[in-house]
């Protein structure tokens, strides 16, 4: 069980960033793997996270 400050700074662990790879032109989005806490909680929430 979290609290929900716990709750909170867990989920913000999640991030995305912007990749680009040397030589290439075009950046694309990384998002990191979420946490099995971090999909219930969004999904609880009905947030689809686009992985």
């Amino acid at each position: 069980m979290h609290h929900f400050r716990g709750l909170l700074e867990h989920l913000a662990t999640l991030t995305r960033k912007f990749v680009q790879v040397q030589g290439s032109e075009h950046p694309f989005e990384q998002l990191t793997v979420p946490t099995e806490l971090q999909r219930t909680a969004f999904e609880l929430l009905k947030v689809k996270l686009a992985v």
